[in-house]
């Protein structure tokens, strides 16, 4: 597999992971909503401010779409920036492979 291949194999796989914790963090703050339905992992965490994640409605500016064209976390806009670094061992712990791939490792602000 080449590297472009590669990085794009993780950054969906990264992308639709980290949504999937979004959506089950509202499931479980948000009551699941008008049918009720339940997160599919229990929420033990919390996300700083997460409706600020739908304050641009457009298409491109949905915030996983943002997420799902980044190649690397430290591209990221700061509060998305933020939310991945918040997700990060989460999915580490599901996928440990990927623990010494570049693109997620994150820089300081002044790098």
């Amino acid at each position: 597999m080449s590297e472009s291949m590669s990085s794009d194999v993780l950054w969906d796989r990264f992308s639709g992971c980290l949504a999937e914790y979004v959506d089950n963090y509202l499931l479980k703050t948000r009551g699941g909503g008008k049918f009720g339905i339940k997160p599919s992992y229990e929420v033990d965490y919390e996300i700083s401010n997460p409706d600020s994640l739908f304050d641009d409605t457009s298409f491109d500016g949905y915030w996983v779409h943002k997420v799902a064209r980044c190649r690397n976390i430290n591209d990221l806009e700061p509060g998305l920036k933020e939310l991945a670094i918040q997700f990060l061992p989460k999915f580490f712990t599901q996928f440990p492979e990927y623990r010494t791939e570049e693109c997620l490792n994150v820089k300081s602000d002044g790098n």
